[in-house]
């Protein structure tokens, strides 16, 4: 979730700068000639591809399409990661990355392909993939112990760059702090760090965080002066739960700016109606957003709920909140270049969706990601192919690693520019709800399958760091 804000270029039109463009008299004879305002001009869609870092990803081709597929621009990126394009709304673009995402895996090409559907004028789009260095940034860390725990297991360290490690308590009497190595990913100059203090069932006793720790190779850090906030109880209330249908699982986790700090372990509430739990969680870090996440697994989906800037004992309807099912596998048609799939029940819309492949041909390995205004089916632009043909073709290998329907605060408008930097729906705002679905079953849509553990990969980059 490390990301930059949603972005609209504005650019100031030429004339006078008053809006009625009133006149105070009829010119004279000698007067000039009233100034005309100059046409507005049209505000242009704006890619970025960079590191988490903000450094520009190097080699970065960019297309620019209408809705038909037809080209409205292509360019390389510019020194500052950046590619700009006036173009129609409603069309595709499309970033094509070479060498960032599976690098490590031998000889051939390999692409990340990001594209976002149904652009408009004005909007800035992001893409964040991971850097591709394999390297990390061991630091020595130095906790204190909490004396009050008397049922501590053991010390959970996580951070927004989405690392952590596991501290466990000295044996024998009389010690009062634990040490233990905490990597950092290379891309990571600063994170938030928590401390959790967790008893056998990995369920938090108590907790402190660090905002803004700098990251340096070989670092010793010292939090031995750090003290502990207990954690507190929490009861949350699911009403309309439906009889027979599997368990809720309720979890709170903490957001800041930088991304997500703390993941709670989970806990599935009664399966009656109303569908209840009370569990312990963390006090809860200055400056970061408390966001419940509630899943519950269906025939063919993962049905999730995230609400944030709740305090308290927490109540929703858990029915109001529900998107269609998917009633069916997701099947991507090579001749039209479109995923489809129907569904079922739900109370909501879904403001958009995306979809991750992985596809195969020779030497060739590419991942392509694409967000789109719908809730059924995504269409694929046709790209050109004077960089590489990406187009999956009926003879390729290829999976669909994940489909996912949202409903989002502002929409699919709100959703688009961030997509690529945090796949699952990002909190805005103080308070708000979103809804998700993912497809659950595995995915098998040809009947040849390379390298699975390549398919995770996919899910890394769509789920950057």
């Amino acid at each position: 979730m490390r990301r930059l804000p949603w972005l609209f270029l504005a650019l100031a039109a030429c004339g006078d700068d008053s809006a009625r463009k009133i006149i105070d008299a009829p010119p004279g004879q000698h007067d000039a000639p009233p100034m005309i305002d100059s046409p507005a001009q049209a505000m242009p869609v704006l890619v970025s591809v960079v590191f988490a870092d903000g450094t520009p990803v190097p080699g970065v081709h960019v297309y620019f399409q209408n809705a038909d597929s037809s080209v409205a621009g292509e360019t390389m990126l510019d020194a500052n990661g950046n590619a700009r394009q006036v173009m129609n709304p409603g069309g595709y673009a499309t970033a094509l990355v070479p060498n960032v995402l599976i690098g490590g895996f031998g000889g051939g090409m390999q692409y990340t392909v990001a594209t976002w559907a149904g652009v408009k004028p004005g909007d800035h789009l992001i893409l964040t993939p991971p850097a591709n260095t394999g390297g990390s940034v061991d630091t020595t860390l130095t906790i204190p112990l909490d004396a009050a725990g008397a049922n501590i297991a053991q010390y959970l360290v996580s951070t927004t760059c989405g690392n952590g490690t596991q501290i466990q308590p000295p044996t024998g009497s009389g010690a009062t702090n634990a040490v233990g190595t905490l990597s950092f990913p290379s891309d990571c100059s600063a994170a938030d760090v928590m401390v959790t203090a967790v008893d056998s069932s990995n369920q938090p006793v108590s907790s402190f965080s660090i905002p803004g720790q700098p990251v340096t190779a070989n670092e010793v850090i010292d939090y031995t002066a750090k003290t502990y906030d207990a954690a507190g109880t929490r009861t949350y209330t699911f009403n309309n739960f439906t009889l027979n249908d599997n368990a809720i699982e309720i979890a709170d986790n903490f957001s800041t700016g930088r991304g997500q700090l703390y993941s709670g372990l989970g806990a599935p509430a009664s399966q009656v109606d109303p569908a209840t739990l009370t569990a312990p969680y963390p006090a809860q870090p200055a400056g970061s957003l408390d966001v419940i996440f509630a899943s519950q697994q269906a025939s063919l989906t993962t049905r999730n709920l995230a609400e944030w800037g709740t305090t308290g004992a927490y109540t929703q309807d858990w029915a109001a909140h529900l998107l269609p099912d998917f009633a069916m596998a997701p099947t991507l048609d090579t001749g039209t270049h479109v995923v489809s799939w129907t569904t079922t029940g739900g109370a909501l819309t879904a403001d958009y969706a995306g979809v991750a492949t992985l596809a195969f041909r020779g030497t060739v390995t590419w991942a392509w990601g694409i967000v789109a205004p719908s809730g059924t089916q995504v269409a694929f632009p046709n790209l050109p192919t004077d960089v590489a043909d990406l187009n999956i073709a009926a003879a390729d290998n290829y999976t669909l690693n994940t489909v996912r329907v949202a409903k989002v605060p502002g929409g699919y408008d709100a959703a688009r520019g961030t997509f690529f930097q945090s796949f699952t729906p990002v909190p805005t705002g103080a308070t708000g709800t979103a809804s998700y679905n993912d497809y659950l079953a595995p995915l098998t849509m040809t009947a040849k399958q390379k390298a699975p553990a390549k398919r995770d990969v996919m899910r890394r980059w769509i789920r950057p760091r």
